[in-house]
């Protein structure tokens, strides 16, 4: 939970400022499509969070967990721009939603990624308790 509260905040304050600097350099942005853009982007990051979580409870080894979360997170992203429609509804077309702020933003992605990254919470705390882990 801490990493994710870093994380929130950190990307909170980030947006925040960049916002305030491209205010000021340039005309202020539409609020609507700016935080519908920070949402989409800040679910993504958490899934990111919670994806390095259950690599990081699965192995002991801080390099394996590393590339075990990076793996994934390359496959589910490359699956996502490669196969479009099919993998439209995956936590993997988050980036490219919060790019595209004109575009209508599926609801189902944010739904699935928040689904997903709970279930993954409980599934490490389920394994961390039923293995040696923690000793």
């Amino acid at each position: 939970m801490s990493a994710l509260g870093i994380t929130t905040i950190s990307y909170a304050l980030g947006s925040a400022a960049a916002i305030y600097y491209i205010g000021i350099l340039f005309e202020p942005l539409p609020a609507g499509e700016i935080f519908i853009s920070v949402f989409v982007y800040w679910v993504w990051l958490l899934f990111v969070v919670t994806t390095a979580l259950v690599w990081s409870t699965v192995s002991k080894r801080t390099s394996v967990a590393a590339a075990g979360a990076l793996i994934t997170l390359l496959l589910l992203n490359l699956s996502a721009s490669m196969f479009g429609e099919l993998t439209s509804w995956t936590p993997g077309i988050l980036p490219e939603a919060a790019v595209d702020i004109q575009a209508d933003i599926a609801i189902a992605p944010v739904i699935v990624s928040f689904l997903l990254a709970a279930l993954l919470i409980a599934a490490s705390v389920s394994y961390m308790k039923k293995t040696d882990w923690l000793l």
